[in-house]
């Protein structure tokens, strides 16, 4: 007779392809008048994005906005798309804050 022995089943999620990630505002090298700019941007379904490390809502459709607070002078905006795969695309965006007077 012939023993059989179940053993753990494992998945594994193989995508070659890192995500897509485009930003639609702001733009590189912008100056900015306000403390605040809303980062909206489109990537893939089941994509995780987070702007300068926090977390930020990804809709069905892949687009995201998220409100990155800015400091005076330069400021830099990391967007980081990350699939579930592990893959990630990163586009860093240089952006300037000037008060008006």
């Amino acid at each position: 007779t012939k023993k059989f022995k179940s053993s753990e089943t494992y998945t594994v999620l193989y995508l070659a392809e890192k995500p897509s990630l485009t930003i639609e505002s702001p733009k590189d090298g912008d100056t900015l008048s306000t403390s605040e700019t809303l980062v909206k941007g489109k990537t893939d379904q089941s994509v995780a994005i987070r702007i300068n490390g926090s977390p930020a809502v990804v809709g069905m459709d892949g687009s995201f906005t998220y409100s990155a607070r800015l400091k005076e002078g330069d400021n830099e905006i990391s967007v980081e798309a990350t699939d579930i795969a592990g893959n990630s695309e990163t586009i860093v965006l240089k952006v300037r804050y000037e008060k008006d007077e």
